[in-house]
C-alpha cells in the first residue's frame, strides 16, 4: 500500500508539461539587499499564530518571543541565503522559517507585483477588493435589465489553481515582466528539490514535488496572478 501511495502522489505532483526555465543571468553575491532584523520583526507581526504541529516543531510564537537577538540571527542567515542563492534541503523542510523568509521576499517585491497587474485585477492586492467588482456587475445587470439589453456573463473557476501551475512557467512570467534576475534565481532555488511527507502508518513517505507553488505560502497568490497576467 505504501508503494502504491508513493507512486500515486509522485505522479500527481510531477511536472506534466515540459517547460524550460528562463535564461537568466546573475552573479553571487547578488544585488539583493541584506535582510534587517526590523524586517524579520515586521514579518513576524504580520504572521498569524499557528498551533499546527509541524515536522520542525517550530511555532511562530517561539520566533516572536525570541526578541531582537534571535531576529538578528535570523536576519543574518536570511541575508546569507539571499546573497549566495543556496539553501540547505534541511532548511527547506522547516516550514515556519521558510514561510518567514518568503514573507520577507514578498515584502520586497509587493510593489513590483502590483505594478504589473491591471486595474481589473482585484484579487490578492492591498487597496483593492473583489467587492468592487461585485458592485460593477450589479450595476451592469441593472442597466441591461432596464434597457432590455442582452447580457452574457462568464466566470472562470480554476480547479486546483496553485497545484496546476508549472513553476518554470511562473519563472518565465516573472522574467517577461521585468523582475530582477537575482530574485527570480532565489525563488527558483527555494522551489528546487521540494518534497512533502505523507504518513500512512508509522513512517512518513517522502514525495517529490515537480510542479505547483506552495499552498499556504504568502507569496504564492502573487506568483499565481503574475502567471495569469502573462497568459492573458
Amino acid at each position: 500500500m505504501e508503494w502504491e501511495c508513493t507512486a500515486f502522489y509522485t505522479n500527481l505532483f510531477k511536472s506534466k508539461v515540459p517547460i524550460d526555465s528562463p535564461t537568466i543571468c546573475w552573479s553571487t553575491p547578488t544585488s539583493i539587499p541584506d535582510v534587517l532584523s526590523s524586517e524579520v520583526r515586521y514579518a513576524l507581526q504580520q504572521a498569524e499564530n499557528d498551533k499546527a504541529l509541524r515536522k520542525d516543531k517550530i511555532e511562530i510564537e517561539m520566533l516572536k518571543a525570541g526578541g531582537p537577538t534571535l531576529w538578528q540571527a535570523i536576519a543574518s542567515r536570511f541575508s546569507q541565503y539571499a546573497q549566495s542563492l543556496q539553501t540547505s534541503s534541511a532548511w527547506k523542510e522547516s516550514k515556519t522559517i521558510l514561510k518567514l523568509f518568503t514573507k520577507i521576499i514578498l515584502n520586497h517585491l509587493t510593489r513590483e507585483f502590483d505594478e504589473q497587474q491591471p486595474k481589473e485585477q482585484a484579487g490578492f492586492r492591498s487597496g483593492y477588493s473583489t467587492i468592487d467588482h461585485i458592485q460593477v456587475l450589479n450595476q451592469l445587470i441593472e442597466r441591461c435589465w432596464e434597457y432590455k439589453t442582452p447580457l452574457v456573463l462568464a466566470f472562470v473557476d480554476y480547479e486546483k489553481a496553485f497545484d496546476s501551475l508549472e513553476f518554470n512557467a511562473v519563472l518565465q512570467a516573472l522574467h517577461q515582466q521585468g523582475f530582477d534576475n537575482d530574485y527570480i534565481a532565489l525563488l527558483q532555488e527555494l522551489n528546487n528539490d521540494c518534497t512533502t511527507d505523507i504518513t500512512l502508518f508509522y513512517k512518513p513517505l517522502r514525495i517529490p514535488i515537480g510542479q505547483d507553488v506552495r499552498q499556504g505560502d504568502t507569496i504564492s497568490p502573487k506568483l499565481f496572478t503574475a502567471c495569469l497576467e502573462d497568459v492573458f
